[in-house]
């Protein structure tokens, strides 16, 4: 009946049918008995197992730091001298783009393990949202600039 059925399966997914073992096939998630896993000995002595990750990295707060000191450095380069550019109506972009690629090449090349994409994103992400701002905020003032100058129209 069902108990059957069930030890069927049961005996399906640990290797066997019928009772029997079929060949070159173990047991789903069980250790043979007298086996202790990630010790048994391989071809020249090598250690078969779990694989340990020697992978070394840097520390969470050197990359919070340097996302600190990206930012920074994006919204200095950016709005540092606003009032000139408004009056000259000319839009930066070239720091931006470098200070953009540079924080991308950083996490490229010292992110070891690859364990901070956050890094990245939160860079490119938090750098568009900051020129984008910057983009509006110099078209207003640009637009006010223009509206002082021609006046408010009369109709008669």
């Amino acid at each position: 009946g069902a108990a059957a059925g069930l030890g069927t399966l049961r005996g399906a997914l640990a290797g066997m049918v019928g009772g029997e073992a079929i060949p070159g096939e173990e047991g789903i998630g069980e250790a043979l008995p007298g086996e202790v896993e990630g010790e048994a000995a391989g071809e020249e002595g090598e250690v078969a197992g779990e694989e340990i990750s020697l992978c070394r990295g840097w520390p969470l707060w050197v990359w919070i730091l340097a996302l600190i000191i990206y930012f920074a450095l994006f919204l200095w380069r950016t709005f540092s001298k606003f009032e000139e550019q408004k009056k000259k109506g000319e839009i930066r972009w070239g720091w931006q783009a470098v200070l953009a690629i540079a924080a991308f090449l950083f996490w490229y090349f010292f992110d070891f393990c690859r364990e901070y994409l956050w890094f990245v994103i939160l860079a490119m992400i938090g750098g568009a949202v900051i020129y984008f701002t910057y983009l509006y905020l110099l078209k207003r003032g640009i637009r006010k600039k223009y509206e002082k100058v021609e006046g408010p129209e009369k109709e008669e």
